[in-house]
């Protein structure tokens, strides 16, 4: 399902802080993207179905998801690979092997199409986004989307979107503090915390060896 307007949420600014934060070249975000026509620079994360069993594991949160980051009708993923980088540009909303869930909206970026083709570029370049580096449960998809998601989406750009925004209907999302000119606001995060609740678990309670022995089984590379 498409969930219109943004999941990202809001959180209560007061109006001095809203007057501290200066104009960006961000575009208006509407309360409801989907009252008007979809901008290219709107930023969107996608969710995928791993796995038959999320059919119901979904209703408690325990889902076990794949993501990507869409903006300018392009999606990128990061995901396991022999050899070269894990980054990748694919259909939006057509993962390979994977179900589309929902789609969520983030906000709007700033950065130029061909600015994002820089970055996302940048980001294959980096030995941390190569395939090798893939780890079911310490390094995957969701580690990807969430820089990604940041590097579109300043904290400037983030509070002053905010400010246009509904709050009512954002307020119960949960938030997190970002730093603008040395001030500290409260912004909605920008992945929602049942994307990643297994691998935080897992995370926070397993112990290495039962980590590695998790990713080992995902890995359809032997290893040398």
């Amino acid at each position: 399902m498409s969930l219109c307007p943004t999941n990202a949420g809001t959180a209560a600014i007061s109006s001095a802080e809203i007057s501290h934060v200066g104009d960006t070249t961000a575009p208006f975000v509407a309360s409801d993207p989907c009252d008007g026509p979809k901008q290219l620079n709107a930023v969107f994360l996608n969710v995928y179905d791993v796995i038959g069993a999320n059919g119901w594991l979904w209703y408690v949160g325990l889902g076990v998801h794949h993501v990507g980051i869409q903006v300018y009708d392009d999606e990128y993923q990061y995901g396991r690979c022999e050899e070269g980088t894990g980054v990748a540009m694919v259909e939006p909303r057509h993962s390979q092997g994977q179900v589309f869930r929902e789609q969520l909206y983030l906000g709007q970026t700033n950065l130029s199409s061909a600015a994002v083709k820089e970055l996302v570029e940048a980001f294959r370049q980096k030995d941390s986004w190569q395939g090798k580096q893939y780890h079911l449960i310490k390094h995957n998809c969701i580690d990807f989307v969430q820089e990604l998601s940041r590097a579109l989406l300043s904290p400037e750009v983030r509070v002053a979107q905010m400010r246009r925004a509904n709050r009512i209907t954002y307020e119960s999302w949960p938030t997190e503090t970002v730093e603008v000119e040395g001030r500290k606001y409260t912004v909605p995060v920008l992945i929602p915390p049942h994307i990643d609740r297994l691998c935080r678990h897992a995370k926070a309670y397993l112990p290495e060896w039962a980590l590695q022995n998790l990713d080992n089984m995902d890995n359809p590379f032997p290893q040398a």
